[in-house]
């Protein structure tokens, strides 16, 4: 899990997730989320097509993660959920605080739309 990358220009950061995520990979996660924040990217996406698994209790910390972006303007969008990633996000009661996407370059439009708006 790491930030694999950042669009100066537009400041978006991607995260591309692998594997299963506990407690402390996501609060490993949450701490490169307030780096790359502290450096100017209020959009971040979180690439989830490699993402095995992840701990319903964990997605507490996410949820506080997206607030605090969320109070500078910024979001957290969530990129290629699989089916049983979805059903813990659904279980735990977050999913519908994310925006969802498929596709990449849509996830990349919706974050410019929201800078702009933000920016506007």
């Amino acid at each position: 899990m790491g930030v694999v990358e950042k669009r100066k220009t537009e400041r978006i950061a991607i995260f591309r997730l692998d594997g299963s995520i506990n407690l402390v990979r996501m609060m490993a996660l949450r701490d490169a989320i307030i780096k790359v924040m502290a450096e100017g990217y209020l959009q971040v996406i979180l690439d989830c097509s490699l993402l095995c698994s992840v701990n319903a209790k964990s997605l507490e910390v996410l949820s506080s993660t997206l607030c605090r972006l969320r109070r500078f303007g910024g979001d957290v969008s969530l990129l290629a959920l699989s089916s049983e990633v979805e059903e813990t996000f659904r279980d735990a009661g977050v999913y519908p605080f994310f925006e969802h996407y498929t596709e990449e370059l849509r996830a990349l439009e919706a974050c410019r739309l929201k800078r702009l708006a933000m920016a506007g």
